[in-house]
């Protein structure tokens, strides 16, 4: 499954959708014409950075807290490459 820019949604029948993480390093990817690309990297940026934005800021406010009182080592997140700008 390495030449495909779209991967379905579980239990979704073929009617939901998320893009591949690094779609742009595909074969696929690469054959598009420039006005194609373009709308996949709209489409990755806004699904990737600012549709996620909320959830990871909800995600870290519920669990960063435990941590810190759990102990008093230093608290480190690692981010893989993707920061949200919720992240300051």
């Amino acid at each position: 499954m390495t030449e495909v820019l779209l991967i379905e949604e579980p239990r979704s029948m073929g009617t939901a959708y998320n893009p591949r993480i690094t779609l742009q390093t595909t074969y696929l990817y690469k054959s598009l014409d420039q006005h194609m690309k373009d709308a996949f990297d709209r489409m990755y940026i806004d699904y990737f950075y600012h549709r996620h934005n909320d959830f990871w800021k909800d995600q870290a406010n519920w669990k960063l807290p435990a941590l810190l009182n759990a102990s008093n080592m230093f608290i480190c997140g690692e981010d893989l490459g993707m920061i949200p700008a919720s992240v300051p």
